[in-house]
């Protein structure tokens, strides 16, 4: 393995930016882990999974139900369904 140096000015809050073609070739994203020691730093980069957005999600699930209701129907009848469980509920415990 070849080391390669870069030198990087470190802020008075002891921030350093990592140069874009490092990051680039380490692919890093979001995170690294910094191991230390007494002497040295050694950063690594972390795998970085997006956060998968809503329809992304929802998508992903289509044909996946057995049933023909389209999901904002299905959605629809389990909401109706919460709101007739919570009435009994609150009924039951008004005695």
């Amino acid at each position: 393995m070849t080391y390669k140096t870069e030198v990087v000015e470190v802020d008075s809050k002891g921030r350093f930016i990592i140069p874009g073609k490092i990051r680039k070739m380490m692919r890093i994203e979001k995170f690294i882990k910094v191991n230390y020691a007494e002497d040295h730093i050694d950063i690594r980069p972390m795998e970085y999974k997006r956060p998968v957005k809503h329809k992304d999600v929802m998508s992903g699930l289509e044909g996946s139900l057995s049933s023909q209701k389209t999901f904002p129907e299905l959605r629809k009848t389990a909401e109706n369904l919460f709101i007739e469980e919570s009435k009994k509920h609150l009924l039951k415990n008004v005695d």
